[in-house]
């Protein structure tokens, strides 16, 4: 994740039950250029001073291309102030379809700014909010034109048209979400 521009936090594997992480990076850079680098095998989640403690750390300062800083705190740990908290990491199932419009968007802006991976779901739900009201009034409007159609045999067929046009769209709708959520197909489209 890019918790602030020039800074990125890498995390290998992450425990909601004790808010502890694995493999923990921080890598700060200068345009192309890395500067600092900050590893540490184990993270937890301090909730008293909201920050994380790293344990068994190593730091690399990189002040030119012919020097760096190098330090080892085996057994040693660091207190570090992020822009990350547990709640990041933690993606819930159906979440995007809790949230309100406005949180969505908020929520959708920052995922794409710290370039996390799972902001597709959140952008098709985005964009099924938009798509799904217009696609009722349209469907209503084709139902209402079926139905004012008399015939003599009755309104059988009309009805059997109608309810085949609102399953083929139910299909497709699923079918489009699903390929937009697997990156084949751009989530506005799906």
């Amino acid at each position: 994740l890019f918790v602030e521009p020039g800074k990125k936090v890498y995390i290998g594997y992450y425990s909601k039950g004790d808010s502890s992480a694995r493999d923990f990076r921080i890598e700060s850079f200068q345009g192309q250029k890395l500067t600092h680098l900050l590893k540490a095998d184990r993270a937890e989640w301090q909730d008293s001073t909201k920050k994380w403690r790293l344990y068994d750390y190593e730091t690399r300062s990189f002040e030119d291309s012919l020097r760096e800083t190098f330090h080892i705190g085996l057994g040693q740990q660091l207190d570090t102030a992020l822009n990350v908290d547990p709640s990041d990491f933690v993606d819930y199932s159906g979440q995007q379809s809790m949230m309100s419009t406005v949180a969505l968007v908020r929520h959708l802006h920052k995922q794409k700014i710290r370039g996390s991976g799972n902001f597709r779901k959140y952008s098709l739900e985005l964009h099924r909010r938009t798509a799904e009201p217009l696609t009722i009034f349209i469907l209503t409007i084709i139902g209402m034109v079926i139905a004012a159609r008399k015939v003599r045999g009755g309104i059988g067929l009309h009805l059997a048209v109608g309810i085949g046009l609102g399953a083929a769209y139910i299909f497709l709708s699923k079918f489009a979400s699903t390929f937009a959520l697997g990156s084949n197909l751009p989530t506005w489209l799906g």
